[in-house]
């Protein structure tokens, strides 16, 4: 009985750890989906990343097109698909919960060229929502500092150079 009851205990605990590396503030994380426009970027000047959970981690679209619809630069189009672990996935949710904590206020500064970038997670009905020009631009004095982390994190884990998507 009591071997039983620690068994118990155990798979508990781990979905106690399970759901709150997934969530935060009642907040499931269902989806995640990055979009970087580049203002002037041809190839490359759009890429979609989502996530979409599913039992044993996320199954990851990756969509990037140049800004010019052309036979030039349809080369540079990229629609790919794939799975992520659950470990890898978790470790996104985790950064995404961490993002709750900062206060972004000072993060709304806009200009006319460089990088839109948009982080949206959450269930699909109820989704939080962070958009910010340029988050490598003055990145510590507008507090974009773990925003930025995100979207690094997020990047590296499909194969894509922050550095360059990032950049303007």
């Amino acid at each position: 009985m009591l071997h039983h009851k620690s068994h118990i205990i155990l798979l508990v605990l781990l979905s106690i750890g399970s759901l709150v590396s997934c969530s935060g503030k009642q907040q499931r994380i269902e989806f995640i989906r990055l979009t970087i426009e580049h203002s002037k970027r041809i190839p490359d000047a759009t890429v979609v990343v989502e996530f979409m959970k599913n039992g044993d981690g996320a199954a990851v679209h990756l969509v990037s097109k140049p800004m010019e619809q052309s036979s030039e630069w349809m080369h540079t189009q990229r629609d790919t698909s794939f799975n992520l672990g659950e470990q890898q996935y978790n470790a996104l949710c985790k950064a995404l919960v961490n993002l709750q904590h900062h206060d972004f206020s000072k993060a709304t500064v806009h200009g006319l060229d460089g990088v839109e970038c948009c982080l949206e997670y959450g269930e699909v009905n109820k989704p939080v929502v962070y958009k910010f020009w340029s988050p490598g631009y003055d990145t510590e004095a507008r507090g974009l500092t773990e925003y930025l982390n995100a979207c690094r994190l997020l990047l590296n884990m499909v194969g894509l150079d922050p550095h360059y998507w990032l950049s303007t």
